[in-house]
C-alpha cells in the first residue's frame, strides 16, 4: 500500500546556540543555528525566533551553512535532506549539536559530499507529527468568544459580546505505524507513512526526558506529552506545500481539552501494527505564510 503525507503539526521548540563544524569550499570553520525559538518548516520566513513567533529551524540552519553552498529542505516523505552545493567536497560534523541533529532526524555525521550530492535523515523530524489521514476532522468551527445574553418573557435578548471569535478544529489522526521499526517495514520509494505513534521504549512514560534535544525516532503520542502552551504550525496540505503551489499554514496551540482527551488507540481491533491518535484539537491563532 503506498502511503502519502498529507498532514503536518509541528510544534515549537526552543534551542540554545547550536554549532556545528563545517568543511566545504570555503575552508574548515564553524557555523552556528543562533539562540532561538523554532519550528520545523512551517514558520514564517523571517520570522524572529520567539516564543509566539518561531522562526523555520531548516531556514536558520541554511542560513548559518551559506546557502550559496548548501540546501537543508524538508521532503514530501517528511525526511529532511541537506545538500552540498559547493565545489570540492563538503562535511557536517554535529558535534555538540546534537539538539539540532536530532530535531532534523539525523543520527550521524556528515562527510565527503561531492557537489549537487545530499544526505537524508535517517528519522522524521523530532517534535512534528507527519500525518497520512485522518478522521472525525471537524475542519476549523468559529463560536463567539466572551458573550453575556439574557432572554427577555417578550422574547427579546439583551446581549454583549467583545466582537472575537474562536476556531477550533478536532480530528483524529489515523493507521499510525506502532513504532518506529514497524515503520521502517513499511516505508519504501513510493511509500511514505506517517510519524510513528510511539518513540523509543525509554522515553515512554518520560516523553519530556531531554527535552527538546530527545534523539529520534519520535512518536505522535510525544507531541501530545511535550505540547502543552507551544506555539505549532498546522497544515493539512502538506504535498502541495512541498510542491510550492501554496505556502500558507496555520498558527495553532493544543487546546486544554485536547491535550486530555488525546489518546492513543488501535486503528483496527486486534491489529497491532497501526495506532490512531483520537481527539487532537486545535486552537486557530492566525493563518500564515512561509
Amino acid at each position: 500500500m503506498s502511503e502519502v503525507l498529507s498532514y503536518l503539526l509541528a510544534q515549537a521548540v526552543t534551542l540554545t546556540a547550536q554549532t556545528v563544524s563545517v568543511t566545504d569550499s570555503a575552508g574548515t570553520n564553524n557555523r552556528t543555528v543562533a539562540t532561538g525559538t523554532y519550528r520545523v518548516y512551517l514558520a514564517k520566513s523571517g520570522a524572529a525566533g520567539s516564543l509566539t513567533d518561531p522562526a523555520d529551524v531548516l531556514a536558520a540552519f541554511q542560513a548559518a551553512l551559506n546557502g550559496a553552498r548548501w540546501s537543508v529542505a524538508l521532503r514530501a516523505s517528511g525526511l529532511v535532506r541537506i545538500t552540498y552545493l559547493g565545489t570540492s567536497t563538503g562535511s557536517i560534523t554535529w558535534g555538540s549539536a546534537t539538539a539540532l541533529r536530532n530535531l532534523l532526524g539525523f543520527d550521524a555525521d556528515l562527510s565527503g559530499l561531492a557537489t549537487n550530492a545530499y544526505v537524508e535523515g535517517a528519522y522524521l523530524p523530532t517534535h512534528c507529527i507527519f500525518g497520512g489521514s485522518a478522521r472525525n476532522d471537524t475542519g476549523w468551527k468559529a463560536k463567539a468568544s466572551r458573550v453575556a445574553a439574557s432572554r427577555m418573557p417578550n422574547g427579546r435578548v439583551y446581549a454583549w459580546t467583545d466582537g472575537l471569535q474562536q476556531l477550533t478544529r478536532a480530528l483524529d489522526f489515523r493507521l499510525l505505524p506502532k513504532d518506529w521499526t514497524t515503520r521502517a517495514t513499511l516505508a519504501s520509494s513510493t511509500s511514505a507513512p506517517p510519524t510513528p505513534a510511539y518513540g523509543l521504549a525509554t522515553r515512554l512514560t518520560n516523553p519530556g526526558l531531554g527535552e527538546p534535544a530527545q534523539a529520534p525516532p519520535w512518536g505522535a503520542s510525544e507531541t501530545i506529552a511535550t505540547g502543552a502552551g507551544g506555539s505549532c504550525g498546522f497544515t493539512d496540505r502538506f504535498e502541495a506545500m512541498i510542491a510550492g503551489t501554496t505556502s500558507t499554514f496555520d498558527h495553532v496551540y493544543l487546546t486544554p481539552n485536547g491535550i486530555q482527551s488525546a489518546e492513543v488507540a488501535l486503528s483496527e481491533p486486534g491489529w497491532d501494527a497501526r495506532r490512531d491518535l483520537t481527539g487532537v484539537e486545535l486552537s486557530l491563532v492566525a493563518q500564515e505564510s512561509r
